[in-house]
């Protein structure tokens, strides 16, 4: 059986319908759920308060579930925030003390996301930007669901293109 996280927002929208039915027996969790920091309004230094949960609850969810297949959607960013450091200290948590994980680091989805708020123009692109599609993502969940080996990292590769070309794209 497989389990989403929580099963909302655009990823949980589409994993919902890929695998709601999906013919496995393994306990599956694909744990997706992580507060962005710029989708949620913040108070100035709150934001390290709420990775520190975020990363709790990660921790709890492998302590829950020990016999459970944990496919970690993490991030591929070499941004230094709280985000990314509280993303890569719950990789290193999962590689330590749970034996059956897979961690899958992708790079920005084209989505409501970021992309939306270069669109707003609440933030201002800058340098080369990776992206992927949301279906990738699915179809690369699903290619790691049977998957069982000693490698447990994947950086999965998207797009790369000039963040001020995705801007005047978004302005057509």
């Amino acid at each position: 059986m497989i389990r989403l996280s929580n099963g909302r927002g655009q990823l949980g929208e589409k994993l919902n319908e890929r695998f709601s039915n999906f013919p496995i027996e393994e306990d599956i969790i694909i744990y997706h759920t992580w507060k962005v920091p710029y989708l949620y309004n913040s108070l100035p230094g709150e934001e390290e308060q709420i990775q520190i949960h975020e990363y709790e609850k990660l921790t709890q969810c492998s302590q829950n579930n020990p016999n459970s297949k944990i496919i970690f959607i993490s991030t591929n960013s070499n941004r230094s925030t709280f985000y990314t450091y509280y993303k890569e200290l719950s990789e290193a948590y999962l590689l330590l003390n749970h034996k059956n994980c897979v961690i899958l680091k992708f790079p920005v989805f084209i989505g409501k996301g970021i992309i939306q708020k270069i669109k707003n123009k609440e933030i201002e692109p800058y340098g080369i930007t990776e992206v992927i599609t949301l279906n990738k993502v699915v179809d690369t969940i699903e290619e790691y669901i049977v998957y069982n080996d000693l490698k447990r990292v994947f950086i999965i590769p998207g797009e790369k293109i000039e963040a001020k070309t995705i801007s005047e794209i978004l302005k057509i």
